[in-house]
């Protein structure tokens, strides 16, 4: 009984869409799915062998004095690279694919392109890293919040993910990610010894 309510769908819809409409969903459906595990997997190995090369040659001494700090400094410059690559990378391709059909304000919810899939794939990648890196560092009763804020964007990401919807909805989420860029960089200033009323702090309050 389901299947047949779910053919009469699929044929009113159908005849609802545009030929532009069709070759979108056509895309989807032949996009290549198996890679997009390599592709976090490729994604969660560059964020932890950013950890270590930060560890080895990044930390100032201003974050030496525990091991807390030593990790927090590790911890935002990651997030700094993080939201700094998918900051850039969701303006840029908000803009290439203005145009597309749907747009990204008509449909967000089936809204599709390759970059801002595999942009929210990369995100979803950083966030599970992240999340992994406080439960083994065991700081966890230090950063709940973040921690349930993680795990919130892996269950919505990942059902976005596998079931290849709401991508327009992750990319205008990710969209904020410059101002987390700014926000970490603000933190790592701070942390260095620089004030709130310095140049190098306010070049990040913008």
């Amino acid at each position: 009984m389901d299947s047949g309510k779910e053919r009469v769908n699929t044929v009113f819809i159908r005849n609802k869409m545009s030929d532009d409409d069709i070759g979108h969903e056509q895309g989807v459906r032949d996009f290549e799915f198996w890679y997009t595990y390599i592709f976090f997997a490729l994604v969660v190995i560059f964020f932890a062998v950013t950890n270590r090369l930060i560890k080895h040659y990044g930390t100032p001494k201003s974050s030496s004095s525990s091991v807390y700090d030593s990790w927090l400094w590790r911890n935002l410059s990651v997030s700094l690279l993080h939201g700094l690559l998918v900051g850039i990378w969701s303006i840029m391709s908000f803009f290439d694919h203005l145009e597309d059909s749907p747009t990204i304000y008509e449909d967000p919810l089936y809204y599709f392109n390759t970059s801002s899939y595999l942009m929210m794939i990369a995100s979803t990648a950083y966030f599970f890293y992240d999340a992994m890196d406080i439960v083994l560092s065991r700081v966890i009763k230090k950063n709940v919040e973040i921690i349930i804020h993680h795990f919130v964007i892996l269950f919505s990401f990942g059902y976005y993910w596998h079931a290849k919807v709401g991508i327009g909805y992750a990319h205008l989420s990710l969209l904020a990610e410059f101002s987390s860029f700014l926000l970490h960089a603000r933190k790592l200033t701070r942390i260095i010894g620089y004030s709130s009323d310095s140049l190098q702090y306010h070049i990040f309050s913008i």
